[in-house]
């Protein structure tokens, strides 16, 4: 279309990419520098898993609580500190992890008290029992040369320790001296006293519950008895499917039952209900089964919860009543917005307290870390990072003077840290002891705007207890999933500075706080931190033009080549369609334009000729420009009163596409 360009009305500005937004609520960054997009975080207390905060939605108490993962860093309270320090007591000639750890604590004679701790594991040649009477070393009490202990298999009940090992070998029991004798069903059951088969175990404050019986077809029978070692009795059935785990029934039934295919209970009539069926058959469903006997959100008792894997995650049951309850999916890695990078995997222990519920979890690759949930808010943390290792077992003792311990079974070895003793936080109690390395990852930083590029500035990290290069936080980054690079330390409180390499770009920003210390009774506590960018939108042009279709032809007898009417009319075709199209500029640069407003006046109307019009253009870019000009075809009609340009539809029809859009200045010059 030859359009004339009126000098001096040709301009280029920059499109807003963004409306004006009146801020309401909180205090922002951007509310008081617009130019600066900072993102600040105050606390990490919401838990581990989000890996890009843009998938959280706009929920500030989510958003800016949530973290990636930790490596031995403790994000439970503010501030963010070191985990805790992990000793480690060999088990002597122990070949794997052990499957039980549990406390003796009994009267052995009037004025007598005993206090030792126990544990069961493999050994080379069967099964080993272990015991110490202080917070040291382990010493094997007995190695029973039958087979491997079975999980969820072991228990304490009075003075003496059952150990089952499913179809491979009859159960026996130890007694404080280390005797071993064999675990045997009532002499006035059918077939009388014989050793039984155990394939779980429990027990309550007046009876004993094992999974199993006489013969190894037994593992479907749960039986009684009010001694440990004999007199098991009164065989309940289940069905069909292997029981994994047992139990105590709470006070609403007598006992819950663990299958590979379904969540049960034996009612106080002797009579087994199925509670929750499951989908998948599993050896590793309902094993292990425990009691969350506590939640900091009811003080005075607490939730009774039953804790157990199922499938791939860890699921929580509240009952309600005898043959009623809720079941709730609690593993991190299941919630809509949740996806720890590689803290997920099979449960393979579980342990309850007051607040804390931990958890051991072991992926694909053999990695371990151990979970702790907050129970007062139902956020999950990473609390100890393993490596490769399996945990067979979890428990918390208080056996011993001094602070309480979490206990867990590690390879060969029985780990523990040191709890605090008043209170939950670790730097509440002097006594507790802290890693010296570890680190937190946090989401990728988005601002919301996946596509448009970020300039970084700098980190500040707001910390107390830093003490030069003995206690520091190394302040790593990546940008776009890449690999991470080093970003500086910060070695002085109560706050530091760490800067972007210059020409740093990016659609979303990852941080990896690492904290050091040379003093394991010491730690450095990170109380904040905000990544200062500045967001850097991308430019679209906006082409704003006046064109003139010349007046000067008579009506009568037209000679002009240029016919105005079919012009004007093409031009809000165009625009009412929307569609892109060629725009030329004055330097023959190309671009593929939007018409986004056009506005047609008359300028100059003279008698008997054609009068003169104005057209307003504003073009949108939407590709952007080339030197160098796309070949177009030229169409040229020989006008008169008869003769009408071919429309869009008639140019389809012809050639297979419409007729591009030609902006001409004054010296005939495509524009």
């Amino acid at each position: 279309m030859p359009l004339q360009l009126v000098p001096g009305k040709y301009s280029v500005e920059e499109a807003d990419r963004f409306g004006e937004k009146v801020s309401q609520g909180t205090l922002r960054y951007a509310d008081f520098n617009p130019y600066e997009s900072a993102h600040a975080v105050a606390a990490l207390t919401g838990g581990a898993g989000l890996r890009r905060y843009s998938d959280a939605g706009d929920d500030p108490t989510q958003v800016a609580t949530l973290y990636k993962e930790s490596s031995n860093v403790n994000c439970c309270f503010t501030p963010v500190v070191l985990s805790p320090e992990i000793f480690l007591e060999a088990l002597p000639s122990a070949t794997g992890p052990a499957v039980f750890i549990g406390d003796d604590l009994r009267l052995s004679s009037p004025g007598v008290m005993v206090q030792r701790q126990v544990a069961v594991g493999p050994t080379s040649t069967g099964t080993g029992v272990w015991t110490r009477t202080s917070n040291g070393p382990w010493s094997l009490q007995v190695n029973i040369a039958k087979a491997t202990a079975r999980t969820a298999a072991v228990g304490i009940f009075g003075t003496h320790l059952l150990i089952g090992f499913g179809s491979t070998a009859t159960a026996v029991c130890v007694d404080p001296a280390g005797l071993v004798t064999d675990a045997e069903q009532s002499a006035s059951e059918p077939g009388g006293a014989v050793p039984i088969y155990v394939w779980a175990y429990t027990s309550d404050h007046a009876a004993n519950y094992i999974a199993g019986g006489p013969t190894i077809n037994s593992y479907t029978n749960v039986m009684s008895s009010l001694t440990v070692d004999v007199g098991y009795a009164q065989p309940v059935s289940t069905g069909d499917s292997l029981i994994t785990s047992l139990a105590p029934g709470g006070g609403l039934v007598l006992v819950y039952v663990g299958k590979i295919d379904e969540l049960g209970e034996i009612s106080n009539d002797a009579v087994y209900h199925s509670l929750i069926p499951f989908d998948a058959h599993m050896v590793t469903n309902c094993a292990p089964l425990r009691w969350l006997l506590g939640s900091g959100a009811q003080p005075a008792r607490g939730t009774m919860n039953l804790v157990f894997p199922r499938e791939r995650s860890l699921w929580e049951y509240a009952p309600a009543d005898q043959f009623s309850g809720q079941a709730n999916v609690i593993a991190p890695w299941s919630n809509q917005y949740r996806r720890p990078p590689n803290a997920r995997g099979i449960i393979t222990a579980i342990q309850g307290t007051s607040r804390w519920l931990y958890y051991a979890v072991q992926n694909n690759a053999g990695h371990t870390w151990i979970y702790r949930n907050d129970q007062s808010t139902g956020a999950p943390h990473t609390y100890l990072d393993l490596g490769t290792g399996g945990v067979g077992d979890i428990s918390v003792t208080h056996l011993f003077s001094g602070n309480p311990l979490l206990c867990f079974s590690y390879g060969t070895n029985i780990a523990q840290v040191i709890l605090p003793l008043d209170g939950d936080m670790e730097l509440d109690d002097p006594n507790c002891r802290y890693q010296q390395t570890g680190y937190v990852d946090i989401p990728d930083i988005d601002l919301g705007f996946p596509d448009e590029d970020k300039i970084g500035f700098t980190v500040r990290v707001i910390a107390d207890n830093l003490v030069g290069l003995n206690r520091y936080i190394d302040v790593q980054y990546g940008v776009d999933g890449g690999s991470l690079s080093d970003m500086g330390n910060v070695i002085t409180s109560p706050s530091g500075e760490v800067q972007f390499p210059l020409h740093t770009k990016a659609k979303r920003i990852s941080l990896r706080f690492n904290l050091l210390s040379d003093d394991d009774t010491q730690t450095p506590e990170l109380w904040g931190f905000s990544v200062r960018v500045s967001l850097n939108t991308k430019v679209y042009r906006l082409f704003v033009l006046q064109t003139r279709l010349p007046a000067g032809s008579f009506s009568t007898l037209a000679d002009d080549l240029q016919n105005p009417y079919l012009q004007i009319k093409q031009a809000w075709s165009d625009r009412a369609a929307g569609f892109p199209v060629d725009f030329a500029d004055p330097w023959n640069d190309d671009y593929q334009v939007r018409i986004i407003k056009l506005q047609v006046q008359q300028a100059l109307r003279e008698p008997d000729k054609t009068p003169e019009w104005v057209i307003d253009w504003t073009l949108l870019e939407f590709l952007p420009g080339t030197t160098s000009l796309v070949p177009t075809t030229t169409f040229v009609y020989d006008m008169d009163w008869t003769t009408d340009i071919p429309d869009n539809a008639e140019l389809q029809a012809l050639y297979g596409y419409d007729m591009p859009l030609a902006i001409y200045d004054a010296n005939e010059v495509p524009t």
